[in-house]
């Protein structure tokens, strides 16, 4: 809440402004002031997106969100706007452009406006827009009335409110498309799937405990329906292992899922330095600033607490406790690449090499795909001279570490963007 009204009282004289510019000149074509004649205002611009779809009874939501204007070079007073991928609900309408935008300048204010019919998912779109950029921010509104088919006569307001991006920006994305297998020559059953592009997950552990029959599934797979976008998601599971003693060696009553960037090597004597977290950091020129993804949520029925981690087989049920999903990313130091130096189960919120850290705020049930922010907090300056690995880390029990969590509880996570700037 204090966020939004910070956010609210910081763009209040823009919209203000933006109102008054309106009224006072619609009629009066001597203020409009320049044709737009350079690129000074092209950019991408990201902030929040708040979509009204009411007519369509689907909630009011606000997402974070890139828009893209660019000045149209071979005529003087023409930009255009163009919002990608756009969604709202379950409906995915597709990219909205609009070229022809009158565009005027003013008292370093760039004013415009513009309607165009759009062919989008649902049918013929008539798409007015109408805003203003004034010292790298922008306030815009786009309606959208459909025009034809299923959904004729139904419309969708949106409001945008975003800050330019830096040119130096570097986008990192996920996308959780592509998988691999994470053993060979193994039966069917006991084949596992991982990630690619350098994430690792829980599942090498699980297979020692699915091969004992401890086990029926394993704690990460795909789903290849309800991708948020594309064909699939990645799906994290807390499961329950049964709990066991071999030899005086505890097997967990709680398996909680984990997928993150790293690597996977067993260690029997200490479970929670089996996981090396990061990945080479790949920039010197800027440093990451903030994780944008989305997810849904389901804890399971019964949470299991452990309060000795040497007694992790035999936890107690506590009703008064809820399962939460846990999503973060750090960055930490390094003399060299070797693996050796990963920070681990054990320490990883704790070394004195972390750097920043940024963690998701709300881990609670989610039924749809919600959309995150995660914000790094750095506890260390960033020195460009040094080397770096990065981490994000999630996992389907916010506790698991401690073997602590419920049964059933599934994270899903898809499309993933680090920015760094």
């Amino acid at each position: 809440m204090k966020k939004e009204l910070l956010h609210s009282l910081y763009l209040l004289p823009l919209c203000c402004s933006l109102l008054l510019f309106n009224s006072c000149n619609k009629d009066d074509n001597d203020n409009n002031g320049e044709l737009l004649n350079n690129a000074s205002y092209d950019g991408t611009y990201q902030g929040d997106l708040k979509i009204d779809a009411s007519s369509m009874s689907i909630p009011v939501t606000t997402v974070i969100q890139k828009v893209y204007f660019k000045r149209i070079t071979d005529v003087d007073g023409k930009m255009s706007v163009q919002l990608k991928d756009f969604s709202f609900g379950t409906i995915v309408l597709g990219d909205i452009l609009v070229d022809n935008m009158d565009a005027r300048v003013k008292d370093n204010k760039c004013t415009f406006n513009g309607t165009k019919d759009i062919s989008l998912s649902v049918g013929t779109c008539n798409t007015t827009v109408d805003g203003m950029i004034l010292n790298d921010s922008v306030a815009m509104s786009i309606k959208v009335n459909i025009k034809d088919g299923l959904l004729q006569g139904k419309t969708v307001d949106v409001i945008f409110n975003g800050k330019k991006l830096s040119d130096n920006e570097k986008e990192t994305t996920f996308d959780f498309e592509t998988w691999v297998d994470g053993v060979t020559g193994q039966t069917p059953d006991m084949t596992f799937q991982e990630v690619s592009g350098g994430w690792s997950s829980s599942n090498t552990g699980a297979q020692l405990l699915k091969e004992l029959g401890l086990l029926s599934s394993y704690p990460l797979t795909p789903i290849e329906e309800g991708a948020h976008g594309g064909a699939k998601a990645a799906k994290i599971m807390t499961l329950d292992s049964q709990g066991a003693n071999f030899g005086g060696i505890p097997v967990p009553k709680i398996t909680a899922g984990s997928l993150f960037l790293g690597s996977f090597i067993l260690d029997m004597n200490n479970a929670l330095n089996s996981t090396k977290f990061g990945v080479k950091y790949p920039y010197s020129d800027v440093k990451p600033t903030e994780l944008i993804g989305w997810y849904k949520y389901t804890p399971g029925d019964t949470y299991y607490r452990c309060d000795d981690p040497t007694k992790s087989n035999v936890p107690v049920i506590d009703a008064s406790l809820t399962d939460s999903c846990s999503i973060s990313v750090i960055l930490y130091e390094v003399t060299s690449d070797d693996v050796s130096e990963s920070l681990t189960g054990s320490n990883v919120y704790t070394s004195d090499k972390l750097v920043a850290v940024g963690q998701l705020a709300d881990g609670s049930a989610k039924s749809s795909y919600t959309q995150f922010d995660i914000k790094l907090t750095y506890i260390k300056a960033f020195d460009a001279n040094k080397k770096y690995r990065y981490a994000i880390i999630c996992s389907s029990s916010k506790n698991g570490a401690s073997f602590s969590g419920a049964p059933g509880s599934t994270l899903i996570v898809d499309d993933f963007t680090l920015i760094s700037e």
